[in-house]
């Protein structure tokens, strides 16, 4: 009899165990796996990775030398067409306040005209050094006009105050230098001097040519020692 009552307590006791088991299994379902990370310190984790990562290469494009154009050379000024006031200035600058006007004509116009300047005759010491005055500005328009302008001659007119037997005053021409483009091209003006430009005009070398007012032979015949 007491064989029959202590079975059925061993099998009630197995299953009261069995139920324990399974209610603790399910109180802890966590146990025996490894602790989950919350999202925010995946991403406190996430920064400190990223500042401690090296810096990322350069891209070649901005390490490569940045290239520079080399300067251009400076183009030689052309010769202007219309001399104008190329011959105005250079008048102005030779003549100073004698000067009375610069002209150019070109008919044709196809750069072969003829420049025209105006200046008076200025008062100096005596008639040679007037004319050596009207000669040296001669000479230094035509260096400075001719290399810069398309024009086949310059003459240079030079006016002075002429007095007749009757004491009448009048103005007049004293001296007409012709400066063709031919003859300007032949001389070396480095080595040459204004009298030295006025005997070739005297001899027409090249189609040069000087005119010259009876009151002023003299002074310039002894002025290129003719």
């Amino acid at each position: 009899m007491k064989r029959r009552r202590i079975l059925p307590l061993l099998v009630g006791g197995l299953v009261l165990l069995c139920l324990c088991s399974v209610i603790v299994a399910v109180i802890s379902p966590n146990r025996g796996t490894a602790p989950s990370t919350s999202t925010s310190q995946q991403a406190s984790i996430g920064v400190t990775l990223a500042a401690t990562q090296p810096p990322a290469a350069t891209s070649a494009a901005t390490d490569a030398p940045v290239a520079t154009q080399a300067p251009a050379d400076t183009p030689t000024p052309a010769m202007t067409a219309v001399p104008a006031d190329l011959l105005t200035t250079a008048a102005k600058k030779a003549c100073g306040n004698a000067f009375v006007e610069a002209t150019y004509t070109d008919p044709l116009n196809n750069g072969e005209g003829v420049a025209v300047v105006k200046c008076k005759l200025q008062e100096n010491f005596d008639e040679g050094m007037m004319s050596l005055g009207a000669l040296m500005n001669f000479v230094e328009i035509t260096k400075e006009a001719m290399p810069r302008a398309e024009f086949m001659s310059l003459r240079y007119v030079s006016v002075g105050q002429f007095k007749d037997a009757y004491g009448n005053v009048s103005d007049g021409n004293a001296f007409i230098f012709a400066m063709p483009r031919a003859l300007y091209d032949k001389i070396n003006w480095a080595n040459t001097l204004p009298q030295d430009v006025g005997r070739l005009l005297a001899k027409k070398t090249d189609g040069g040519s000087v005119s010259t007012h009876p009151a002023w032979s003299d002074a310039w015949a002894k002025l290129i020692g003719t």
